[in-house]
């Protein structure tokens, strides 16, 4: 009996339609989650350097350490250790801010967080092809928006680029929900033409 719908890849095997290959929403999420951890982690490592080293910097909003202090202090807390917590906050704040603009160029540069390194996941063009550095840095300038803006809002005269980089990673956030589809497609790689499959389903 012929069968007219068998579909062949370049290497002359069957082939697998592709949004049956793409990694869905619960294996990303994962992978979002192994990523939020390692960057807490090393945000909270970078804190504790630069705090015992006497390095010490501004809040972004200098009314946001005023009203840091003041909680403190209604909470019992001394004035000089809500001083100086305050200033511990303002330093993992730049931190993450930082470290988390540098750790989203990781995927520009590889294709793949860490984390979904660890799973064993790339991102490719929608089709299953391999990816280029090109489609990986188009997608990161759609879905890592809130990194670059937020890193650019740490200079007072940019300030309002972090809220417009909260809303942004808002709705990127929300976006990534429509992995959750049967394309398994986030906003993100919809606008960027790309998607997230194993290593071993690209070619």
């Amino acid at each position: 009996m012929q069968q007219d719908n068998i579909q062949y890849n370049p290497y002359g095997s069957v082939q697998i339609p592709p949004e049956q290959l793409r990694v869905g929403f619960g294996m990303r999420f994962l992978a979002w989650i192994v990523d939020v951890v390692l960057l807490l982690i090393i945000s909270g490592v970078a804190t504790v350097f630069l705090v015992k080293s006497g390095i010490t910097v501004p809040m972004v909003n200098p009314e946001s350490s005023s009203d840091v202090e003041n909680m403190y202090r209604l909470m019992g807390i001394p004035a000089d250790d809500a001083s100086m917590y305050a200033s511990i906050i303002a330093v993992y704040t730049y931190a993450l801010v930082l470290i988390t603009f540098g750790y989203s160029l990781i995927s520009a540069m590889f294709g793949a967080s860490p984390g979904k390194m660890m799973l064993g996941l790339i991102v490719a063009h929608a089709d299953g092809s391999r990816g280029s550095i090109s489609l990986w840095v188009r997608r990161w300038a759609v879905r890592d928006a809130s990194a670059y803006l937020q890193v650019l809002a740490l200079l007072p005269a940019l300030a309002f680029l972090d809220l417009i980089g909260t809303f942004i990673g808002l709705i990127i956030f929300v976006g990534c929900f429509m992995a959750a589809s049967q394309s398994r497609l986030a906003l993100h790689d919809r606008i960027a033409q790309t998607a997230v499959f194993r290593r071993s389903d690209v070619y």
